[in-house]
């Protein structure tokens, strides 16, 4: 009950700005939890052990993951499912994840996905080629998977 907080009084003026920080940041991340509820993630890497952990991490926080372990098949489900987001590994077989990132951004019905780059590409023409494609961001391998969540919970929220 943050806002009753807010409302005690009496309190110097850094007590009463620190409170309203403290409600806004609240309401913030209550913003952020009902955004990702009910979100579908496309989920693209052909690493079993990633999109287990991943899929799982996304399960935890309410959001359903539709898995592909090729950029092919990655397009189709973005094509068919129109997804909240889509995290893509750069390195699949059949097409990689720059292209995906490019086919995504360059078609009208699905230009406005978010999309996530979770690669072992570490190099700094991948991060630039990843962001001047279209990318909401771009996460490297090993990741932390909550550090994910949060990511994609921030870039969802942009919609």
């Amino acid at each position: 009950v943050p806002y009753r907080e807010l409302c005690l009084w009496p309190a110097a003026r850094e007590e009463f700005l620190l409170r309203c920080v403290l409600v806004l940041r609240a309401r913030s991340q209550a913003g952020l939890r009902s955004v990702a509820a009910n979100s579908t993630i496309v989920l693209a890497d052909d690493d079993p052990s990633i999109t287990a952990l991943v899929r799982l991490t996304l399960q935890r926080n309410g959001m359903s993951c539709e898995v592909a372990t090729n950029g092919g098949d990655a397009l189709a489900l973005i094509s068919k499912l129109k997804p909240s987001a889509a995290i893509l590994d750069v390195g699949m077989p059949n097409i990689d994840g720059f292209e995906v990132l490019s086919r995504i951004k360059t078609n009208p019905d699905l230009a406005q996905t978010r999309v996530i780059l979770l690669t072992g590409c570490e190099q700094e023409m991948d991060i630039l080629r990843g962001f001047s494609l279209g990318a909401d961001d771009y996460v490297t391998k090993p990741f932390n998977p909550m550090e994910l969540m949060m990511r994609l919970r921030r870039v969802i929220g942009r919609i």
